[in-house]
C-alpha cells in the first residue's frame, strides 16, 4: 500500500477532538423543559453534524415566530457555554497537532458548531490551528464540499495532500464530494456509514499517510 503524502489535515471538532457529548445532551434538556418540544436528546443526537437551525428543521420543530428558532439557539449555546466543565479532549489530540506543528503541515478545524462557541472551548483547551471554519463563514455548510475546496484554493494544496478527519456521515459525504482523503475517528459519534478507513487512535494514520 503506498501511503499518500499529506500536507494539509482538516478536522471536525466535536466528536474528533472534543468531547462534548455531555455538554450537548444538558444543553438540549434544558432546552426541551423550556420550549416544551418533547424531543429526547437520541432524536437531537443523531442529527448533529449539520448547522442548528438545520436540526430545528429536521426534527420538524415548526417556527413560531420569526424569532423562535434564534431563542431556542441562544437558549442551547448559553447553556452549552456555561457548562464547559463537562468538555474535555480525546486522548492524543494535543500531542497529533503539536506533531503536525512541528513538520510544518497546515492544520483546519471545520465545524458545525457556531464561530461563538467554537472559539471558547479551543481557547479553554489552547487548541491553536491555522484557519477555524464555521457555519457563519461558508456559503455552503458541511455535507456540501464548498469548505474543502476553498481550502484547496487558500493554501493551493491539492486535493490528494488533503486528509479530512471525521465522525459522521456528513463529513464523510463532504470529503468525497471534494475528493480529499478521509479517515473516520472510532470514538466519535457517527456509525451509520462505511468509510475506507478507520481509526482507534491518531497514530493508527500513520498506516495510511505520510506526515
Amino acid at each position: 500500500m503506498i501511503r499518500q503524502k499529506i500536507l494539509l489535515v482538516v478536522f471536525d471538532l466535536d466528536g474528533v477532538l472534543l468531547n462534548s457529548k455531555e455538554n450537548m445532551k444538558i444543553s438540549w434538556n434544558l432546552v426541551n423543559r423550556k420550549y416544551h418540544l418533547k424531543i429526547n436528546f437520541s432524536n437531537y443526537f443523531k442529527n448533529i453534524g449539520i448547522p442548528f437551525f438545520h436540526i430545528l428543521k429536521k426534527l420538524k420543530i415548526k417556527q413560531k415566530t420569526k424569532t423562535y428558532y434564534k431563542k431556542i439557539k441562544f437558549t442551547y449555546d448559553t447553556t452549552s457555554k456555561n457548562d464547559s466543565v463537562s468538555l474535555n479532549l480525546y486522548k492524543g489530540t494535543k500531542t497529533f497537532l503539536k506533531r503536525l506543528k512541528d513538520k510544518n503541515i497546515k492544520t483546519c478545524i471545520l465545524t458545525s458548531k457556531d464561530i461563538f462557541r467554537s472559539k471558547v472551548f479551543l481557547k479553554k483547551f489552547d487548541i491553536k490551528v491555522n484557519k477555524l471554519i464555521t457555519p457563519e463563514k461558508i456559503k455552503f455548510p458541511k455535507p456540501h464540499p464548498f469548505a474543502l475546496n476553498q481550502l484547496k484554493k487558500i493554501y493551493r494544496i491539492h486535493y490528494s495532500n488533503i486528509l479530512f478527519i471525521g465522525d459522521t456521515i456528513h463529513d464523510y459525504k463532504c470529503a468525497k464530494s471534494a475528493k480529499v482523503n478521509y479517515a473516520h475517528v472510532n470514538w466519535g459519534y457517527g456509525k451509520n456509514y462505511k468509510p475506507k478507513i478507520k481509526i482507534n487512535n491518531f497514530l493508527d494514520l500513520n498506516k495510511y499517510f505520510i506526515f
